[in-house]
């Protein structure tokens, strides 16, 4: 392919980079000042859309920064002009990245965290780290490709360790009790299961909200039916075993 037209096609991509983002200045930034911008309806509109419009341009990005790669001979691609262009085009989607983050990270500030929002900060993460190496590749020789596939296993490994449930309840239980949360949401507790019983249990002891103790109750009620139906079969587990002692616990203190 002609040096040209991969320089031509990567320096027309960083004017429109640049113009689209100085002409949404407001809405791209906003989150970091923690304010959601006139027009949207919802902080989770606004983040999905962020999120999502973010994919897009990392797949367009990728496709541009292999094409070119590929598209090169060896002599140009170590010239100055190709790892220049190669370096901008990486550093304006680590700036989309974080804008991405910045609304995710905004939308958990205000309703608290959930798996299906844990799940994109990781994604984001991963995706910074690949661009990071993108800039980092421009001056020093490493497979980007095998960090890639590095990172994305060491985080898919972790997040199958982790126990991502209880993880979120206990965040969002404390942000809670700190006072930096305004209302517990008791649907994570029944979307966790039996993960969310330490939060549970922690909540309903420091917590003076009567209607959040209700809710309680019954989230207890509920996950003890659960673990007793499971008692003695092969779907009973440890966690169970340990709610059946904590509820019973509980209802020795009540009695």
């Amino acid at each position: 392919m002609p040096s040209a037209t991969v320089f031509t096609l990567l320096l027309l991509l960083k004017v429109l980079y640049i113009t689209f983002s100085t002409s949404q200045l407001p809405c791209l930034f906003s989150a970091f000042s923690g304010v959601v911008p006139l027009g949207w309806e919802s902080y989770a509109e606004f983040a999905r859309r962020g999120f999502f419009e973010l994919c897009v341009i990392v797949v367009i990005n990728l496709l541009v920064l292999t094409g070119t790669h590929l598209g090169l001979e060896t002599t140009k691609r170590q010239s100055t002009a190709p790892r220049v262009l190669n370096t901008l085009l990486a550093v304006l989607t680590l700036v989309l990245i974080a804008t991405a983050f910045s609304k995710l990270a905004l939308y958990i500030s205000i309703f608290g965290l959930t798996v299906q929002r844990l799940l994109p900060g990781a994604f984001l993460i991963f995706l910074a780290i690949v661009f990071g190496a993108v800039t980092i590749r421009q001056s020093l020789r490493f497979s980007v490709v095998r960090l890639a596939a590095f990172t994305g296993t060491t985080l898919l490994c972790l997040l199958c360790i982790i126990n991502t449930d209880a993880l979120v309840v206990n965040y969002n239980a404390s942000r809670y009790l700190s006072g930096t949360l305004d209302e517990f949401d008791t649907i994570v507790l029944y979307r966790s299961g039996s993960a969310g019983l330490e939060a549970a249990l922690l909540l309903y002891e420091q917590s003076d909200n009567r209607q959040l103790r209700d809710e309680l109750n019954k989230y207890f009620d509920f996950i003890d039916r659960k673990s007793k139906t499971n008692a003695g079969t092969m779907r009973d587990t440890l966690q169970d075993a340990l709610v059946r002692r904590e509820i019973a616990n509980i209802s020795n203190m009540q009695n």
